[in-house]
């Protein structure tokens, strides 16, 4: 909380940018952003190539993109998620 209106993406945006002088590097594989052009159907999370997807904000819908990303990389047995 407090003053800065930032939310955990751009604070860590802006710090590897402005404090540590990083350099950015597209790379499209690392993260599939809901405000960054995302591909048609994203949110199933069951593209095996993707590492990670944003943003969830609910406990349900989180669980559901983990058990469908990890299920689509044959991490997960073909089980019902579970209610």
């Amino acid at each position: 909380s407090g003053e800065c209106k930032w939310g955990e993406d751009m604070f860590i945006d802006q710090c590897m940018w402005k404090v540590l002088k990083l350099n950015r590097i597209f790379e499209p594989t690392l993260l599939v952003e809901d405000h960054c052009k995302p591909p048609a159907g994203w949110k199933d999370c069951k593209d095996a190539n993707m590492v990670s997807f944003h943003p969830f904000k609910s406990v349900d819908g989180y669980e559901e993109c983990m058990f469908n990303s990890e299920r689509a990389r044959g991490d997960r047995a073909d089980t019902a998620l579970a209610a």
